[in-house]
């Protein structure tokens, strides 16, 4: 009976040492993901803070999700996969979100031209850019433009 309850200790440790290896690998594969999600988000920043700076053709496949993946080494899968995980958006949202918040900035100086803010955020097309911005902010970019005049924010 004791070479029993020895084997079935033994057995209890086995199970919690590799209980305890997995929880190590979980973690250091998480965090492997939250740095992979930084770098992704922060390319992401980068190169649209290079097109807006300078927002011609040549620039424009800095804003293609495929040309980001490919620049971090990566499958546009992973990409996604691994940014959905830790910021429950997909990188596509991100770069929206970015274009929204540069396009209001910009909305908010009354001599720069509509259409011309619609090309520095990276759409050639004004009236995609006008629905685009409407889904946004429920607004169109005049009327968010009138408003923020009346209203002063």
């Amino acid at each position: 009976i004791l070479h029993y309850q020895k084997l079935l200790i033994e057995l209890m440790l086995s199970l919690y040492d590799y209980t305890l290896l997995e929880q190590n690998i979980a973690t250091l594969s998480d965090n492997s993901s939250l740095i992979l999600a930084k770098s992704i988000a922060d390319t992401i920043q980068q190169n649209f803070r290079t097109f807006t700076k300078q927002p011609i053709k040549e620039n424009q496949q800095l804003l293609s999700m495929h040309e980001i993946a490919y620049s971090l080494n990566i499958s546009e899968s992973t990409m996604l996969k691994v940014f959905r995980k830790v910021y429950s958006i997909s990188p596509k949202n991100y770069l929206d979100q970015l274009r929204y918040n540069e396009s209001k900035f910009l909305l908010h100086q009354p001599n720069l031209p509509i259409s011309e803010i619609a090309e520095t955020i990276g759409y050639q097309n004004l009236s995609h850019f006008s629905r685009q911005f409407k889904q946004w902010s429920n607004l169109s970019p005049k009327e968010y433009r009138i408003h923020f005049q009346k209203n002063g924010r």
